[in-house]
């Protein structure tokens, strides 16, 4: 795979995002644009700090990115979304590179071109959901994170992941994940700097926050927690599907900067999105312990590839169980998704392409709740679920080396030969 300069699979994801980068310019939604950040924006620039003189949803650094364009640009909301979108494509810029470095120490299946090629096509397929929010920052760095974890750096590492969590939360989920690899090569005291790098992390800014703020510091967890059940969640979906099949009334409404459902069919759906929950978190785990310990027995390391597909497992997990699925949350997954074989990336592609077409591009006919739309939202979820399952699925256990025929006089004379020659007997 990795001789192939160009794998055509690479040039379809190239090629299908063009196509939609393009859809989106042509059609010019409505819905999608960075201008939702703007009132908290305008908060900061009248002087009021976050957590202390008005609430905020989002973790402190996030506000980096949602602050900067009205603190650099002005009231105006044309001048607002240019200097987001700068920011976002610059930080884009900079995970792609991170890819392609990663690609070439070898932590991509595919070569370092190609990687490279899959991620700028899943990220012109995502283009409104990468370029008009901040999720891109926390997907840069948990890429850096990874991009330390590769230099043998687990403390930093950690600390990148725990920047990441400062940003939108989920980066949190991969601390025990590389913890984890590291205690299955036995190497206790990186499994310590990694979670200490992360603690570091969040106790450095949020002790400044809370200097600042007093306990409202913490007032976005709790902003989280109270939240409804978001229109594109897995719940959400199966909601408004039984409302197509006139089998209960479902209210849509705004709140928590989002739209949600309530619906007689969210209480009937609570056990089972235990059941389903629980059933993700224990596939989980299976497959990381089955595929961390034959690792680990066998050659004594995690492999790279291993280490990033349970990484994307796990943040499938945190949003397939998560009350909100926001469409922008496909993003966590584009930087691990582009390090692994292009047709897992494929299926990954497919649900890019469904959600950008549900949002921004068809948000209206979903709050009409349209059939087609119905359907389309929750294909999107299942094709979620089956692609958690395919990277989650542990991978056959590789076939015993067949033994040497030839006599150990024979086999030395053929490496003499080859180190005589300049060559490598294997």
């Amino acid at each position: 795979m990795r001789q192939r300069r160009f794998d055509p699979l690479a040039l379809l994801h190239l090629s299908v995002g063009v196509a939609m980068t393009l859809l989106v310019v042509i059609s010019q939604p409505a819905e999608g644009d960075p201008t939702v950040f703007s009132t908290i924006a305008g908060e900061s620039a009248r002087g009021l700090v976050a957590y202390r003189d008005y609430p905020a949803e989002y973790p402190p650094l996030a506000l980096v990115q949602i602050d900067l364009p009205r603190l650099l640009g002005g009231p105006s909301p044309q001048t607002y979304i240019l200097i987001f979108t700068f920011i976002s494509v610059l930080v884009t810029l900079a995970t792609g590179a991170a890819i392609y470095w990663l690609a070439r120490r070898r932590w991509s299946t595919e070569s370092p071109a190609n990687a490279t090629l899959l991620f700028t096509g899943l990220v012109l397929a995502g283009a409104p959901l990468v370029f008009w929010r901040f999720d891109i920052l926390a997907a840069l760095l948990t890429t850096l994170g990874l991009v330390a974890y590769a230099l043998c750096r687990p403390a930093w590492s950690g600390f990148a992941l725990g920047l990441g969590a400062l940003t939108k939360l989920y980066p949190g989920a991969l601390v025990p994940i590389f913890a984890l690899a590291q205690l299955f090569e036995r190497h206790v005291r990186w499994a310590v700097l990694v979670v200490a790098g992360a603690a570091l992390a969040v106790v450095a800014v949020m002790a400044q926050v809370f200097l600042v703020a007093g306990t409202g510091a913490f007032s976005f967890l709790a902003y989280q927690q109270e939240r409804g059940v978001e229109i594109e969640s897995v719940s959400g979906g199966i909601a408004l599907l039984a409302s197509v099949l006139g089998r209960v009334n479902t209210a849509i409404s705004f709140g928590f900067g989002s739209w949600q459902v309530s619906s007689p069919i969210i209480d009937a759906l609570s056990i089972p999105q235990l059941v389903l929950n629980a059933v993700l978190l224990a596939a989980l785990l299976a497959g990381l312990w089955i595929s961390f310990s034959r690792e680990a027995r066998n050659g004594g390391r995690i492999e790279p590839e291993t280490l990033v597909r349970y990484s994307l497992a796990a943040l499938l997990v945190v949003m397939l169980i998560n009350k909100v699925l926001s469409p922008q949350y496909l993003v966590w997954l584009l930087p691990f998704a582009a390090l692994l074989p292009s047709r897992q990336s494929v299926l990954l592609l497919v649900i890019v392409v469904l959600t950008v077409l549900l949002y921004p591009l068809g948000f209206e006919s979903l709050l009409r709740v349209e059939p087609a739309a119905v359907l389309e939202l929750n294909l999107r979820n299942l094709l979620l679920l089956v692609y958690f399952a395919w990277v989650c699925w542990p991978r056959p256990a590789p076939s015993p080396a067949p033994a040497d025929p030839a006599p150990r006089s024979e086999r030395g004379y053929v490496r003499q030969t080859a180190q005589q020659s300049g060559r490598d007997p294997e």
